[in-house]
């Protein structure tokens, strides 16, 4: 908060350094016009023409044209074959340990004794929807609903690849299309 409000405070220095400095060029602006205004009155008076001041040459900074240099590629095809080789050399070492995980990994993953559940999905399958008391009432008041609606659709899921439950708030929705599947 105090570093915001440092910088806030040397913003608002250098805007009002930048402000003066103009006031300042504005206010030499307006005398130097005045100034002009009366000596060309002066001349009028004495029958002479007005006299118009040539623009001076402002000092500024000019942007310099930039320098012709030797046209050479934008790519270093030395570093771009390196590069290259480099790649192919990780692309290598990182299929090797992929190939290595993948044949650890057994095709099929062996499904626990799931009896309980499935007599639980076969029960949930006879209607689409159920409310949190009925399932209660089907599995007792020890059982987790959350916790058993995951485990189903767990189960399910390898086989239909789809959810079978789905829970909103007190009701719970059963996709019985899949029941010839999983049963």
């Amino acid at each position: 908060m105090i570093i915001a409000f440092i910088t806030a405070s040397v913003v608002a220095i250098f805007f009002v350094i930048l402000w003066s400095e103009e006031k300042e060029r504005r206010e030499q602006a307006e005398m130097k016009i005045k100034q002009l205004a009366r000596e060309n009155k002066k001349l009028k008076s004495k029958g002479r023409p007005a006299v118009v001041e040539k623009p001076k040459k402002t000092k500024g900074f000019a942007i310099p044209k930039p320098e012709k240099k030797k046209e050479e590629p934008l790519l270093d095809l030395n570093k771009l074959a390196a590069l290259q080789d480099e790649t192919k050399a990780a692309q290598d070492m990182l299929a090797e340990i992929f190939i290595q995980e993948e044949e650890q990994v057994p095709d099929v993953v062996p499904q626990p004794d799931l009896n309980p559940l499935t007599d639980i999905l076969v029960e949930l399958l006879t209607k689409e929807q159920w409310t949190r008391n009925e399932l209660k009432e089907l599995v007792g008041p020890d059982v987790m609903i959350g916790n058993l609606l995951e485990q189903i659709n767990d189960y399910a899921y390898p086989i239909v690849n789809d959810v079978v439950v789905e829970e909103d708030g007190e009701n719970i929705y059963v996709t019985t299309d899949y029941k010839e599947q999983l049963i």
